[in-house]
């Protein structure tokens, strides 16, 4: 987690080759903690696998992941 949250889009953070960014997850618990870690693995491997992927981040998401939502 990050303070601010979404991170800021000129943060050191976003830069670094090290680092890969996943969503919030607010409540994550025992019950929906390896649901998400899977859909996650199965994502990354079909793009990387040239696969077209399930979950796609829509424009508005990609603005606030970008620190760039006004919303």
């Amino acid at each position: 987690m990050f303070d601010p949250e979404p991170i800021p889009a000129d943060s050191e953070v976003r830069q670094l080759p090290n680092v890969f960014l996943s969503p919030h997850i607010a409540s994550f618990s025992q019950l929906c903690g390896p649901r998400f870690f899977t859909f996650m693995v199965d994502e990354l491997e079909r793009f990387f696998g040239g696969h077209e992927t399930m979950f796609d981040i829509t424009p508005r998401g990609l603005a606030n992941r970008r620190g760039l939502s006004s919303a």
